[in-house]
């Protein structure tokens, strides 16, 4: 469990499937994330969770967002995937998938615990994003975040809206994330 001073990374439960599914479903979330664009049954999104919580691979990381004050309601989820521990990568990834939870900060605070988590606890050196070029709310997160290196672009590589969007290839580096201060009451 990670813990900052607003929210809580936990790992994942079978209880937290219906919000899962509810934000996998969500049209916005999907494009904006660039994933899995079919509807997700609860069925689907069952054998998803058991498949990440019985894995033996330690090639990727999930946890539920939670507020401090309103624990076990999860607002969102974030993860690390293609965990590489011999080049020291791994691409995140997440969804603030309860809405009325936007603009609060948390799309700052919860990257910042899954960084520090990367960097500190797993010595990653470098952790990838891929933004869509119309999701300016998410580039402009991560400059928020703190030094990120814009490192390529995928030309005309997302289609949306009868249009190929090209795709960012965004990244922190460890050495830019320890020289900034952060003010973490515990991590677990």
């Amino acid at each position: 469990m990670l813990i900052s001073k607003n929210l809580v990374l936990r790992s994942l439960c079978n209880e937290d499937i219906p919000y899962i599914n509810k934000w996998r479903n969500d049209l916005e979330n999907k494009l904006h994330t660039q994933g899995y664009r079919f509807p997700v049954t609860l069925g689907n999104d069952t054998e998803w969770l058991i498949s990440k919580t019985t894995t033996k691979q330690n090639n990727e990381v999930f946890f539920i967002i939670e507020e401090i004050e309103k624990k076990d309601i999860p607002i969102g989820i974030i993860q690390l995937t293609n965990i590489d521990f011999i080049s020291g990568v791994a691409t995140w990834g997440f969804i603030l998938g309860d809405k009325s939870k936007r603009g609060k900060g948390y799309g700052i605070e919860a990257p910042l615990l899954l960084l520090n988590y990367s960097f500190n606890v797993l010595n990653l050196r470098k952790i990838i994003s891929y933004n869509v070029g119309f999701n300016k709310a998410t580039l402009k997160m991560h400059h928020k975040i703190g030094p990120v290196k814009e490192e390529g672009c995928l030309k005309m590589h997302y289609y949306f809206n009868n249009k190929y969007w090209d795709v960012y290839i965004l990244s922190f580096f460890k050495e830019d994330f320890l020289n900034l201060k952060f003010n973490y009451d515990s991590i677990q």
